[in-house]
């Protein structure tokens, strides 16, 4: 089986690439691109070799990717799109791009997400989706969790420039609330908690793992997430998580006194999350995670080529009767956040500080924090060094 990977790059850290780095272990043909090869005759030759062309896209302002992809489709190869976190309150609340995933829809496109309330939302939209576990290599997955920390301490990512988004004032409230704990932040080297003798701010780390096990609880109040490795890493460790999404062993907060009661609660009755762990070590482990997803691939391809080109010829050709104008020039200019309506204000939050439109980075989807200097190693590693 031949599967392209298309929308991010094979840095090491994107969804894409890590599953793509997981199937080639196993000896699948998987190559990965940001972008389709727009000359048409190359595009065409990539439509040829694959059977599987697997997505994760954001923002869509013009035809050309839906053209593409029109054209592999027309070509039988089936199409698979995986929802990670920021690409749901797109289709949510901008009109092109929501049109753009029904269009894919339209055309047989298999629709995935990493975790259930974006499953959720994407009913709302009227797109059937179905949720599975997302990659998350690197979890500690062996022997007993570290013991809880003698001094009970709090752990929160936020980085400078998204502080709206990431929930910066539910955290300086906690901070001022519980001036007897310990919180630890994690930052890009611009959050600046010199003046809070409580707070210890971190901009790079080596290990992970022990940044955790130095923590009692996890507080992520974000506007919106998809599955944050964050939290995976954290439950794997048997700690507590107060996250504004609902996940399975997590407490679930959506108000400042919310998290305050919560938080109180955890520090009164400190307890190893063993469920918690348990379940993250159990359901997210990579031969697992993997196994799924290959069996979704599969399922894109029980039938022949040609049965498979035969059903994707008639999708493409009721979609161009359907929509013709996709095979026109039609572009828009790229929202900001003045241009968004002021009930996507998760949307909006994510749009505070970037000066326009979003452009996906490791905490958009699975919101894991990486130092400057492993994101660089990570970029930097070849797929020829995969085992």
């Amino acid at each position: 089986m031949h599967v392209h990977f298309l929308g991010e790059p094979d840095n090491g850290i994107r969804p894409s690439s890590q599953w793509a780095r997981a199937l080639s272990s196993l000896g699948l043909d998987v190559p990965v691109s940001a972008e389709p090869e727009w000359d048409r005759q190359a595009w065409h030759e990539v439509c040829n070799r694959c059977d599987v062309i697997h997505l994760i896209t954001y923002s869509q302002n013009d035809h050309r990717l839906l053209r593409k992809l029109w054209q592999a489709r027309k070509r039988g190869v089936a199409l698979v799109r995986t929802w990670v976190g920021s690409d749901c309150l797109w289709a949510l609340h901008h009109r092109p791009t929501r049109r753009f995933a029904h269009d894919l829809a339209r055309l047989g496109t298999l629709q995935l997400t990493v975790a259930d309330h974006l499953t959720d939302e994407l009913a709302q939209i009227g797109l059937p989706a179905s949720t599975i576990p997302s990659i998350a290599p690197g979890l500690v997955s062996e022997g007993d969790p570290p013991p809880w920390p003698e001094r009970f301490s709090v752990l929160c990512y936020l980085p400078s420039r998204r502080r709206v988004f990431y929930g910066g004032a539910i955290f300086d409230g906690l901070v001022e609330a519980f001036p007897e704990v310990d919180f630890v932040v994690l930052c890009d080297g611009e959050t600046d908690y010199r003046d809070r003798p409580n707070v210890t701010s971190i901009d790079h780390a080596d290990n992970m793992a022990a940044v955790v096990a130095r923590c009692s609880v996890l507080v992520r109040p974000a506007m919106h997430d998809g599955m944050p490795k964050m939290v995976l890493e954290v439950l794997s460790l048997g700690r507590q998580v107060i996250a504004s999404h609902e996940y399975p062993h997590c407490h679930c907060a959506h108000h400042p006194q919310e998290y305050a009661e919560i938080l109180r609660a955890i520090q009164r009755q400190p307890q190893m999350n063993v469920d918690g762990c348990r379940h993250v070590r159990t359901t997210f482990a990579v031969e697992r995670t993997i196994g799924v997803f290959l069996d979704r691939l599969l399922s894109q391809i029980k039938h022949d080529r040609a049965d498979r080109r035969r059903l994707g010829r008639r999708q493409a050709m009721a979609m161009a009767v359907r929509r013709p104008g996709m095979f026109t020039g039609w572009s828009a200019t790229p929202p900001r956040v003045a241009d968004l309506p002021q009930e996507a204000i998760a949307l909006r939050g994510a749009l505070q500080g970037r000066g326009g439109p979003i452009t996906p980075t490791a905490g958009d989807s699975d919101g894991h924090w990486m130092s400057g200097k492993k994101r660089r190693q990570a970029r930097s590693m070849s797929r020829s060094s995969l085992p």
